[in-house]
């Protein structure tokens, strides 16, 4: 189970990012998502999940 480990409680302030590191943080993001999905195709028993993965190939 996840946990909460810092939460903000006021306002946060915009930043500067330069494209290498969005670049980076955009296609750690992505790489995550496809290993859930392959998680989730792996371990689902529903065939319902696993055809709406093969057609979303």
């Amino acid at each position: 189970m996840a946990t909460i480990v810092e939460t903000a409680t006021g306002t946060v302030e915009k930043t500067g990012v330069d494209p290498v590191t969005l670049d980076l943080i955009e296609n750690g993001l992505r790489n995550a998502r496809y290993e859930m999905d392959e998680v989730l195709f792996r371990t689902a028993l529903s065939p319902g999940i696993r055809e709406q993965h093969a057609s979303s190939r």
